[in-house]
């Protein structure tokens, strides 16, 4: 029997994510709760931990700067989050008013900014495409009454930012391995984000870095996003996007981080003021 083909649409989205992933971390989500826990701290790490196995001493190959290098899973796993929520809370300022997680799947990287000391009096807001990442993130932003979190629906291919209370001053926008969900990235859809707020810094965590030939298995890395029809144009729409000065590119560095050996992350902040 063939592989089925992927066509990384809406509905596929929906069938992967909406219907299968996120309503099983809900579940758990809601059993942790159930059982008697109340801390939104050790329900995130329970159900990581349940979503990644366990993945304790394990040795793993993974990517760190472009090297390939063995670890122990639950350091690069665990690392990985932990490098997304400092470098978020690295682009906050004094006059941050939101952090706004673009594709927040079940809500785990952006409970984790919160968490390592995000701006306290900053809204976070969880844009997402699926009804089942909302609601885990509505359940577990009940846990934590201090934290100012709102929820609404996202489409990447259609941004709508209508549920942002404005104006913003200044907000932090960000992405973990979900704009690379889209397999084309439209130019003028993207140059929406640049009405969130006066001034944005934005942080994609993504798997381009083959785009930018970079150093690694970049073929092996090309050849996997186009198998499963993932992006493939992300850095042509920011390196556009910056010739034109429409944005400050503040940062750059492929092939950042990876749990495993294949397809890395990569970052690229940039600026809008």
């Amino acid at each position: 029997m063939g592989r089925e083909q992927v066509i990384r649409d809406a509905s596929w989205i929906e069938r992967e994510y909406g219907e299968d992933k996120w309503p099983a971390v809900l579940d758990r989500i809601n059993s942790r709760i159930a059982a008697g826990e109340r801390s939104l701290s050790r329900v995130i790490s329970l159900v990581t931990r349940w979503e990644l196995e366990n993945p304790g001493l394990r040795a793993v190959t993974s990517v760190a700067l472009g090297e390939r290098i063995r670890l122990p899973a639950s350091l690069a796993w665990h690392g990985l989050y932990a490098l997304v929520s400092e470098a978020v809370i690295a682009a906050s300022r004094n006059d941050t008013q939101a952090i706004i997680d673009l594709g927040c799947g079940w809500g785990r990287s952006l409970f984790e900014v919160w968490l390592r000391g995000g701006p306290r009096e900053a809204t976070y807001h969880a844009l997402e495409f699926t009804r089942a990442g909302r609601d885990c993130v509505q359940v577990l932003a009940a846990l934590e009454p201090g934290m100012r979190a709102r929820t609404a629906r996202f489409d990447f291919r259609a941004p709508d930012f209508a549920s942002l209370d404005k104006p913003i001053r200044h907000a932090v926008v960000f992405t973990v391995s979900s704009l690379h969900q889209v397999p084309l990235v439209n130019l003028d859809a993207y140059r929406r984000l640049f009405t969130v707020a006066d001034s944005i810094d934005c942080l994609h965590f993504e798997q381009f870095g083959w785009q930018m030939n970079a150093a690694g298995a970049v073929s092996a890395d090309r050849d996997y996003a186009l198998r499963n029809d993932y992006n493939r144009n992300l850095w042509h729409v920011l390196s556009e996007l910056s010739t034109n000065h429409e944005i400050e590119i503040v940062d750059v560095l492929a092939d950042l981080v990876g749990p495993q050996e294949n397809y890395p992350m990569s970052l690229v902040h940039w600026r809008r003021s």
